[in-house]
């Protein structure tokens, strides 16, 4: 009788084991991918930018669609988040290529430690920027739909230059 009781409990722990067993390695297959590297650290550049600019790219569309609506105020708005958007771009990007530590600076402070080597549309970036300075700090400042479309595309073509549209 112990001996069938025995027999009993070892056929329900062994079944209980290599269920356990199981269990915790599809746990660890799962987790997997939220492991910790503890190996040689793979540099910025060296991952792929791929789905940081696919994000980058949806709210450059996002801004770009709402200057269509021709309303003012979602005009003003659009440049204030595209400025919002390059900067954005200058951390992830600039930063991550040169370590210049961007993540604090303002977005002046950013454009000045640009050169017009790296960026042929420097000078366009400052314009819109000062745009921006404008529609955020003059509270009279009006901008005129062809004005704001150029300022726009100021920021399309530093948009497209560091590859993010």
């Amino acid at each position: 009788m112990i001996s069938d009781i025995y027999e009993i409990l070892r056929t329900v722990f062994t079944a209980l084991d290599i269920f356990f067993f199981a269990f915790f390695i599809f746990i660890i297959i799962k987790s997997w991918k939220f492991r910790v590297n503890l190996g040689m650290p793979i540099r910025r550049e060296e991952r792929s930018s791929a789905p940081a600019n696919a994000i980058l790219k949806e709210r450059w569309e996002a801004v770009f669609a709402r200057s269509k609506t021709n309303s003012p105020e979602s005009v003003r708005l659009a440049i204030i988040d595209a400025d919002n958007l390059i900067n954005d771009v200058l951390i992830s990007k600039h930063t991550a290529r040169q370590g210049l530590g961007f993540e604090d600076a303002s977005m002046a402070e950013k454009l000045k430690n640009l050169s017009k080597d790296d960026f042929k549309t420097l000078d366009r970036i400052w314009e819109a920027h000062h745009t921006r300075n404008k529609l955020v700090h003059e509270p009279d400042f009006e901008i005129s739909s062809e004005e704001a479309h150029k300022v726009l595309e100021n920021y399309k073509a530093f948009l497209e230059e560091t590859g993010v549209i």
